[in-house]
């Protein structure tokens, strides 16, 4: 979702939130907090040469978690620098299949 919403309508409170929400019958709530857990737990495991590469310089304070926000942006951002964007769903989807960034 947030590689094909414009950079204008990602609000992600409003919009991504509630759309993951209703496509798996929960709230809104526990999107937010397990999205969170999920990055907080990737963040400890993954090599600081691996997230200053794709969220840079703050990633390797020792004291800093990105937001969700800000962590599906760079993300997406991350994503489309690598990709065309035309393809960027599917190369999205084949790489999760194959790996994970962080674990």
């Amino acid at each position: 979702m947030a590689l094909t919403t414009d950079k204008a309508n990602r609000r992600v409170t409003k919009v991504i939130y509630p759309e993951i929400a209703a496509a798996h019958g929960v709230t809104t709530v526990s999107v937010e907090r397990n999205m969170r857990t999920a990055i907080r737990i990737g963040w400890e495991k993954a090599h600081d040469k691996d997230k200053a590469e794709i969220f840079g310089n703050f990633a390797i304070r020792p004291d800093h978690y990105p937001t969700n926000s800000e962590f599906i942006f760079v993300a997406a951002e991350y994503i489309n620098s690598k990709y065309p964007a035309e393809k960027a769903l599917s190369a999205t989807a084949e790489h999760t299949s194959e790996s994970n960034l962080f674990i």
